[in-house]
């Protein structure tokens, strides 16, 4: 159709178009018509005219009507009117051709297919087209056209939205459903018709709840419009405080707005103690400098109590801004909180939780195990008399406490100990032994543990019987081990990453690497915690300072991500999940421990994203060893120069509760605003926030039994004697 070969071009392309003619299909129909708005060639564009015109197929037809709405071309344009073309299909040209043609009538009595077409169609640059299709909507014949002139007010967007609302009230157009004519008398500010439908608010209450986040932006923008605090309870519920824990923060500044806007301090007030902390601090503040104290006695004695904080901090000056950060408060409190440095003599090779009391092991260089209560900071037990260095030391969940040797030596034999405090005048037990350093101790529920050494065994121990249950000889020696939260798989780590089954230590899945391994931790991809749902996934801490991902399906490989999870400037010592929290802990050997926010359990597809919480450093020397108490509580960093630092991790509670509502702390909350209100490295805003989060939750907490403040560690520094 296009062809430009001299002298016989023209008749290579009426060739052409008297096939296309000929076909009659659809697609020759379309080829026809772009003919008439392409070509160059006058004589052709006759031909394909003239072709056009003796269309009478609605297939055709509608082809034609198809390359007309594209294009608009006035050839096609006087075709169109010339013969009264209207298209079958689809929805969009049938309103634009039956527009143009002037046959109102076929779009009118068309079902809400067409409601859509026809308002984008009142808004086209042709005035013809946008003129009937604005009569035409006033003139729809269905109901569920109608209708969706309604909802298309209610959930539309931009010039046609303007033009829907505009027709709807002219036209008398309104829902039948009950619950969607009161959200489109409000959202047209219809408010007295709306109030004697909806009097009491029960049917806009019940379609703002399952509203999507768009139709409640609206909602909200027509409540502030209105000015009206009695609306707001379609919103917050009927007391104004019944939904406050799971309002979003749009919703909760309209509340505040308005409820500030009608000087309804009573209300506000009982607001500011369910609120998240940022919120509450800046409605007791406006309360303060309104004048406003609650009626009765208890409730006055709290609000003196608050606003008592608040001026001590400093923070009800008439110059002060009203406006609390909640991302700045987050900032100035750290993700843990050192509390104590203990130093030891001798190099610190690991140190262990116990799971049954406040007490740590330390297995040192001079072979010797110290057993050291860090909530009266001194020493319990000192254990030695065992021929070698201590490498490594873990409690298993009874409590009983073992370590293992290790030697330079690559053939001399390396027991494993077993001690109770139960009976502490009695000797260690020797376990068993590796012939070569003692490489993994890892406890297996509450009697059993996992050891590794350089002789390459891998051995299951029975410690409440005293025997060995299950060893295997592996192809190389396990530098470290990680049990998984099911406790039926372990990780075996090496240049790369091998996955082994728990208790018969048969191999699983092989997994390769360029960096040796230096310690793992499984990440949870379940709801609790046990029965992989996407196959394992592991963390690894390598010598090159990487966090490798390392995941398994159903092939026998398990894979590591190229992308690290996180990298360390030195070797990775501890990698630790926090799953209560989400919290992924990793320690790097130049002294820098990163805290990283994690999705979990994993998503069903695996994905994993981290948002970075916080990192703090560590003092003096390089980390040699981190590990968590087994509640979460507490974390001990081993260094080269002999030095324990204990630290406390209940400030990541302390963080959860400046973003969540004060409505929903419970009594244990309590003890970590109690760890950050004693240190002295906070700035004074971070104080006055917490002694203010702190008094609402006694308060709010004063009808329990017992507020208990758990665990702590006593803060200082300490030498903890081993002779």
């Amino acid at each position: 159709m296009y062809n430009q070969t001299p002298l016989i071009g023209f008749w290579i392309r009426r060739r052409a178009l008297r096939r296309l003619a000929d076909d009659g299909s659809m697609g020759a129909v379309r080829a026809l018509a772009r003919v008439v708005t392409r070509s160059d060639d006058r004589r052709v564009r006759e031909i394909a005219r003239e072709s056009l015109r003796q269309l009478v197929d609605w297939r055709g037809i509608s082809a034609a009507c198809e390359v007309w709405a594209e294009t608009r071309h006035p050839d096609l344009t006087a075709l169109l009117l010339e013969n009264e073309w209207v298209a079958s299909t689809p929805p969009a040209v049938k309103v634009l051709t039956a527009l143009k043609v002037g046959r109102l009538d076929q779009v009118t009595r068309e079902d809400v297919r067409f409601v859509e077409p026809l308002l984008e169609a009142s808004v086209d640059d042709d005035s013809i087209i946008a003129e009937r299709a604005q009569e035409a909507l006033r003139g729809l014949e269905s109901a569920e056209a109608r209708e969706a002139i309604c909802r298309y007010v209610v959930t539309g967007e931009g010039e046609p939205r303007s033009l829907a609302l505009q027709i709807a009230l002219e036209a008398g157009y309104e829902p039948q459903d009950e619950r969607e004519r009161a959200v489109f008398l409000f959202v047209t500010e219809q408010w007295q018709r709306y109030e004697a439908l909806d009097f009491d608010h029960r049917l806009l209450r019940t379609a703002y709840a399952v509203a999507d986040p768009s139709l409640r932006r609206r909602i909200r923008e027509k409540m502030r419009v209105a000015g009206r605090a009695d609306f707001l309870t379609a919103m917050a519920g009927e007391n104004y405080v019944a939904r406050a824990a799971e309002m979003t923060p749009a919703e909760l500044e309209l509340l505040i707005q308005t409820l500030t806007e009608h000087s309804d301090w009573p209300s506000l007030w009982q607001l500011a103690l369910q609120i998240p902390l940022a919120w509450s601090l800046n409605v007791v503040t406006r309360l303060a400098r309104e004048a406003w104290t609650p009626e009765g006695g208890e409730a006055a004695q709290l609000f003196r109590e608050l606003i008592g904080i608040l001026e001590a901090g400093g923070m009800l000056g008439p110059s002060l801004p009203v406006q609390w950060d909640v991302e700045e408060i987050e900032r100035v409190v750290p993700p843990a909180l050192l509390q104590a440095r203990a130093r030891v003599p001798g190099r610190i090779n690991d140190v262990t939780f116990s799971p049954t009391r406040p007490v740590i092991a330390v297995g040192t260089g001079q072979r010797r195990v110290v057993v050291w209560n860090y909530q009266h900071a001194h020493r319990e037990y000192v254990l030695s008399g065992f021929d070698h260095s201590i490498g490594c030391v873990a409690f298993t969940g009874d409590g009983r406490l073992l370590w293992g040797e290790r030697t330079s030596g690559t053939d001399v034999p390396c027991a494993i100990y077993c001690w109770s405090d139960e009976r502490p005048d009695d000797p260690p037990v020797v376990l068993g032994q590796h012939a070569g350093s003692v490489t993994a101790l890892a406890p297996v529920g509450a009697t059993q543990v996992l050891s590794a050494g350089r002789d390459q065994d891998l051995v299951l121990w029975d410690v409440s019987a005293g025997q060995e249950l299950v060893r295997r000889r592996l192809y190389y020696w396990a530098r470290a081990v990680g049990i998984s939260p099911s406790l039926d798989r372990v990780a075996l780590l090496h240049r790369g990453l091998d996955l082994a089954r728990l208790p018969d230590l048969q191999h699983l899945k092989v997994g390769s690497g360029s960096s040796v391994g230096r310690c793992a931790a499984f990440l949870p991809s379940s709801s609790d915690g046990t029965a992989p749902s996407i196959g394992d996934t592991i963390l690894m801490g390598r010598y090159n300072g990487d966090v490798s991902i390392y995941q398994g399906g159903t092939s026998y490989w398990i894979t590591r991500k190229t992308k690290p999870f996180t990298h360390h400037q030195g070797r990775v010592e501890g990698v630790e999940v926090l799953s209560e929290r989400s919290v992924v802990i990793t320690a790097g050997s130049e002294g820098i421990v990163r805290f990283t926010r994690v999705l979990l359990p994993l998503p069903a597809d695996g994905s994993i994203g981290g948002e970075m919480i916080g990192e703090v450093e560590v003092p003096l020397g390089q980390v040699t060893s981190l590990h968590v108490s087994p509640d979460g509580a507490f974390m001990v960093l081993g260094n080269s120069e002999a030095v324990l630092s204990l630290w406390d991790l209940r400030t990541l509670d302390a963080r959860r509760l400046f973003a969540q509502p004060l409505g929903q702390a419970t009594a244990a909350d309590l003890g970590a605003l109690s760890v950050l209100m004693g240190s002295e490295q906070l700035p004074s805003p971070a104080h006055t926030a917490l002694r203010f989060a702190d008094r609402v939750l006694r308060h709010q907490a004063r009808f329990d039994i017992e507020i208990g403040e758990g665990l702590t560690i006593m803060a200082g520094e300490f030498d903890i004697e081993i002779e």
